[in-house]
């Protein structure tokens, strides 16, 4: 072979080698970048995820607390013995409600001997009595309207007012906002080891809230001598 020749196929042999690097090089190039956009699809969506969360949970705090304190107006015409015609919906007819809620509620334990026997029920799927099941809510079963209870706004039992007025607000905040929502109120009293279970209201689909939710956190309202209730909030998409 002349020199000629095998220059020529080290020229070659060069130039294919030199044309492998590039397309390595541009291989590299296009995983790098692809990693790249991986990476910034990834963090964005974490991103709009906290950012979603974050609102969420601001929104069930804010609600929860703005609920708790609203002050029933005047016109509604809270009659009372203690001699506050403006109460707060939390601290004041939440509370009420939790103190004579034995003789609302007819299904509430221990309720037997307690009560009005004479008074009318109404309200909407439930049992009362003793066979109430443990798992459902009072608030989902049967009343006496005609229980005492220091606070008769609209003439209406404490725990009637509180579950009309809680469910209209929350269906004209959240419920609006296109928000499915879940509120929950127990009662921790001290003479019994399990919570009661008072209230349980949800959005208007009856779902509430079951997957991913964000919560207001609890805020506890304590009834002199009879315990604390627990009244928390749930909102999800």
């Amino acid at each position: 072979m002349s020199n000629q020749s095998l220059f020529n196929s080290e020229k070659k042999f060069s130039g294919k080698k030199k044309g492998q690097m590039e397309i390595m090089g541009l291989v590299v190039i296009v995983i790098l970048i692809t990693l790249g956009l991986l990476f910034l699809v990834y963090f964005s969506a974490k991103g709009e995820i906290e950012k979603k969360v974050f609102t969420r949970k601001g929104l069930a705090l804010s609600t929860m607390s703005a609920l708790m304190k609203t002050t029933v107006n005047p016109e509604l015409q809270c009659t009372t013995s203690i001699g506050n015609d403006q109460p707060q919906l939390g601290e004041d007819i939440l509370e009420d409600c939790a103190e004579y809620y034995q003789d609302y509620f007819e299904g509430a334990r221990g309720s037997g001997s307690s009560g009005s026997s004479g008074g009318s029920s109404s309200g909407s799927s439930g049992t009362s009595g003793s066979g109430a099941s443990s798992s459902a809510y009072l608030s989902e079963g049967l009343v006496n309207p005609d229980a005492m209870s220091l606070y008769h706004c609209q003439e209406k039992h404490s725990c009637k007012f509180f579950q009309e007025t809680t469910e209209k607000l929350l269906e004209d905040t959240l419920g609006k906002w296109g928000k499915r929502y879940e509120f929950r109120a127990h009662l921790l009293s001290g003479n019994s080891f399990a919570a009661e279970k008072l209230f349980l209201f949800k959005d208007k689909s009856r779902q509430g809230c079951k997957g991913e939710r964000d919560s207001s956190g609890q805020f506890p309202i304590q009834v002199k001598d009879i315990g604390v209730v627990e009244a928390e909030l749930y909102v999800c998409e």
